[in-house]
């Protein structure tokens, strides 16, 4: 139209064509553009955009991955002692699940004796520790009213409690009775 020698020369498309714009990955659907006076229009007609992720197992935000934090906040697991705490769900086929697999330390039942609350309720080291007796003479029989629950014998302490004279060697339940008053 110009006399230029070249065809429509400052024209990026047909007037009256259509394209495809948007995405089709996940929830999205990509729609039309149409061509107008031989520029594309810029609107993207009948397109279904990306919006914020959420638990339903769909990719609503249209990245190719479903549930991936960027969108609905994440809920609390339900046990937040210990070890637990600040640890969240995991969106598992749709739904919220309690997800403690990258928690360090749990322990669906506490067995290991750390002094951590690794079974996250509110108890530490339950049925793990050990009852000591403590031991002044060092006779290897304990006093039965000075103990300390530990997972590890203490130093000064023993297992026995059977010492009826804690501050004497020499009296204890292995020892000879002998004629002098005691």
């Amino acid at each position: 139209n110009n006399c230029n020698g070249t065809i429509d020369d400052k024209c990026d498309c047909v007037s009256g064509t259509t394209r495809s714009c948007g995405s089709d990955i996940g929830e999205c659907v990509s729609g039309t553009e149409t061509c107008i006076d031989g520029a594309w229009s810029g609107v993207c007609e009948g397109e279904v955009v990306p919006t914020a992720e959420i638990c339903d197992g769909l990719d609503n935000d249209c990245n190719a991955s479903t549930a991936d934090g960027s969108g609905e906040a994440t809920p609390p697991n339900s046990l937040q002692e210990g070890v637990c705490i600040g640890s969240a769900q995991s969106c598992t086929a749709g739904e919220w699940t309690d997800d403690y697999s990258g928690v360090s330390n749990y322990e669906a039942t506490e067995v290991t004796c750390d002094s951590l609350d690794n079974d996250c309720d509110a108890e530490t080291d339950e049925g793990l520790k050990t009852t000591y007796y403590q031991d002044l003479d060092t006779d290897t029989y304990g006093n039965l009213l000075v103990t300390q629950d530990a997972c590890i014998q203490p130093e000064g302490y023993v297992l026995d409690a059977t010492d009826c004279n804690d501050a004497d060697i020499a009296i204890n339940p292995a020892a000879a009775d002998v004629c002098d008053g005691v």
